[in-house]
């Protein structure tokens, strides 16, 4: 009972009762994005470097150092969070937006706030631009080449 009394007090359940007045317990999205955390993190390959999931952490770093954070939120037309901020709509069913903000909460880039948002880290603010700025010349390279 401590624990779900805990679960009560992080709003992470809520509790309703049946017709035979029995609790019935249930997430609310604030619970469901914690446990979909918690399972991603155990989950992930953190040491993956394939194009896709190099191009996800740029696009989230861009995404995050133009909106200055990126909130996970639940929608109603689809199963899957998000992360929104400013004009950044990026749905975590595509694994390497999901893989990108771990890896970088990993590494201490970003931190998750109490409202279930992504910010950056002082550490992280430089390694946006630096990898942002270099990664952007690569393609210009890479773009001349072809």
């Amino acid at each position: 009972m401590e624990a779900i009394s805990g679960m009560q007090r992080n709003e992470l359940i809520r509790e309703s009762r049946n017709s035979a007045d029995d609790p019935l317990f249930s997430l609310t999205d604030r619970g469901y994005l914690v446990a979909f955390l918690v399972r991603s993190r155990s989950t992930t390959n953190y040491d993956c470097e394939c194009n896709d999931c190099e191009d996800g952490i740029d696009k989230v770093l861009s995404e995050m150092r133009n909106a200055g954070g990126l909130k996970l939120v639940t929608t109603d037309d689809c199963e899957f969070p998000h992360l929104d901020g400013g004009n950044a709509h990026m749905c975590l069913e595509d694994d390497s937006f999901l893989d990108a903000i771990l890896r970088l909460e990993r590494l201490g880039l970003v931190k998750l706030q109490e409202d279930m948002s992504f910010t950056l880290t002082k550490k992280g603010l430089f390694s946006a631009h630096f990898t942002l700025s270099t990664s952007s010349k690569a393609r210009a390279i890479r773009a001349s080449l072809n």
